[in-house]
């Protein structure tokens, strides 16, 4: 059956083709007669009979030029979709098809990947930390930094005291004055002790779009306890991304004399591997002013922490390995 339809195809296309040089061949001879005519009018230009005739000649030329056009396209058209039908189904589906060009993982692109959140923030970028600083809860709703073994064991520097603005906030950042008297710490985010190799690291860590409020057992107990388990961390495995904010699960209430700061309900802690094989570990910790000290009785995954928070992680890495380390969570020894 498949050879037959194929034997009507080609005679199909042999019939077109044969008229498509009817056509052509008497297009040609019509116009090689109006150009004999008009030579030899050119000679004979007392007869009106001649010159008649000749007009007349030309109009049907010109409509015989004119459905030429017309049908030969179609014809090629024709035979372009007849090729295309004949083509053996299989042998399409064996060509190879291209393949989307595949994503180089690397340190750089972990690090571009900043979270997305669904209150509008500003981008902070310093030199050793990139935040999403929220103008209506006067912090950052998320800080994004690297820590490697070389940071944690380089301890050149004493720790800054002094509290500042940031600079780099638009719209003018928290100030340390916000925070006096209000009963909670200027809870560090970015911790000062990961910040110990240069003064100028130290000191950018001391900057307001780092600081969060924070209850003082909180700061000095359960969190810092936390703080220094991912030191331990980037020393075994050489380098992690950290991101780092509070979350506002429940409503709380506000401190600051200059501008309003939100006291958040829980705080989060996300935790990358950044060498092969990457894995992930996560903490939602809650903010009481309890004397608790055991974080991993908060582990979870970065999918619950977004349920939650309605912050996208990782959404700049490819599926698959956003989806691999969202969902699972590890504990490294």
């Amino acid at each position: 059956m498949p050879r037959k339809k194929s034997r009507r195809k080609r005679k199909k296309r042999s019939q077109k083709r044969n008229n498509k040089s009817i056509w052509f061949l008497l297009s040609a001879s019509i116009l090689a007669i109006v150009y004999a005519v008009n030579v030899w009018l050119g000679r004979n230009q007392q007869s009106p009979k001649l010159k008649e005739l000749t007009e007349q000649i030309e109009t049907v030329a010109e409509e015989i030029t004119e459905t030429t056009q017309e049908i030969t396209p179609e014809a090629n058209d024709n035979e372009t979709d007849e090729r295309v039908e004949e083509e053996n189904p299989e042998e399409t589906a064996s060509r190879p098809t291209k393949k989307a060009a595949k994503i180089e993982i690397t340190e750089e692109l972990f690090l571009k990947a900043l979270p997305k959140t669904p209150t509008p923030v500003q981008i902070v970028r310093h030199k050793t930390y990139t935040a999403g600083y929220s103008e209506k809860h006067e912090q950052s709703l998320w800080v994004q930094y690297e820590l490697t073994k070389w940071q944690v064991e380089h301890k050149r520097v004493e720790r800054y005291k002094k509290f500042m603005e940031d600079p780099e906030v638009s719209t003018g950042s928290a100030t340390s004055w916000d925070y006096s008297r209000s009963g909670f710490d200027r809870g560090h985010l970015l911790p000062s002790a990961d910040r110990r190799y240069s003064e100028e690291a130290q000191e950018e860590t001391f900057y307001m779009s780092n600081i969060s409020p924070q209850y003082h057992n909180f700061n000095s107990k359960i969190w810092n306890n936390l703080e220094m388990q991912v030191r331990d961390w980037a020393r075994k495995e050489q380098k992690v991304l950290v991101i780092t904010g509070p979350a506002f699960l429940k409503k709380t209430k506000k401190i600051g004399h200059k501008n309003k700061i939100a006291v958040p309900s829980h705080f989060y802690k996300i935790i990358i591997d950044l060498t092969p094989p990457y894995k992930s570990m996560a903490f939602l910790i809650p903010h009481t002013n309890k004397s608790e000290t055991k974080f991993w009785k908060y582990k979870t995954t970065i999918d619950e922490i977004e349920k939650k928070t309605g912050i996208d992680f990782l959404s700049d890495l490819p599926d698959s390995l956003e989806n691999e380390l969202e969902s699972k969570t590890y504990w490294w020894k």
